[in-house]
């Protein structure tokens, strides 16, 4: 009888800690999403796709873990500073859009940092969206849901280089936040473990869990 006691003590003990990790466990998940993410896209991919040319020695450096010492304080071929906000020019959407990517690849490399926003320590998803949209005179708020909703920007069905793309990782609402380069190619700073580095939104993996496109412009 004792035993049998034992058993069912031990049954409900292991029913609770059940429930405690599924209430715990999204805000775990916030952390540290997507442990099961896809590997980065080989940059021949992206370059096939998108025609983007980075700097001779970036190629590898997605899954370095070491960024280019470049300064992103001007963009190539152009000599103009990044924040457009200050630099007097009338830009089209186009030449934006592409000025956001050409800045976002600086970073390819640099590691995930939970609740970074900087490039000196590192990013997180909306971290380095929200910067490198802050460099453009563009205010994101501070999480990925968030900036899906922000009113800052407009949903598109149609993304085009620059804007965001958005994805449900691991729970019902928006968890997650890239931007994207073109030919189904975005870049993204993924999580814990992993630095900057480019997506494909045809894998299976992110087509099950795209949320949608969004657009400043």
């Amino acid at each position: 009888m004792r035993k049998m006691q034992r058993t069912i003590n031990y049954r409900g003990l292991a029913a609770l800690i059940g429930v405690a990790l599924a209430i715990v466990a999204p805000g775990v998940a916030a952390q540290i999403p997507g442990q099961d993410m896809p590997a980065a896209v080989p940059y021949e991919v992206v370059r096939e796709r998108t025609g983007l040319q980075l700097p001779t020695g970036r190629e590898s450096s997605q899954d370095s873990g070491q960024r280019s010492s470049e300064s992103p304080a001007l963009l190539p071929g152009r000599g103009m500073p990044a924040d457009a906000s200050e630099s007097g020019f009338a830009w089209s959407r186009a030449e934006r859009g592409q000025a956001l990517v050409t800045m976002a690849e600086t970073y390819l490399g640099l590691p995930y940092l939970y609740g970074g926003a900087k490039p000196q320590t590192g990013f997180d998803c909306s971290g380095y969206t929200g910067y490198l949209y802050s460099k453009f005179g563009i205010a994101l708020p501070r999480s990925a849901y968030a900036q899906s909703v922000s009113k800052a920007l407009k949903s598109t069905r149609r993304p085009a280089p620059g804007d965001l793309v958005f994805f449900k990782i691991n729970y019902k609402r928006v968890s997650h936040v890239g931007m994207y380069v073109g030919g189904d190619i975005f870049i993204h700073s993924p999580r814990t473990g992993k630095n900057v580095e480019f997506g494909n939104l045809k894998l299976k993996y992110w087509k099950t869990r795209f949320a949608g496109a969004s657009t400043p412009f």
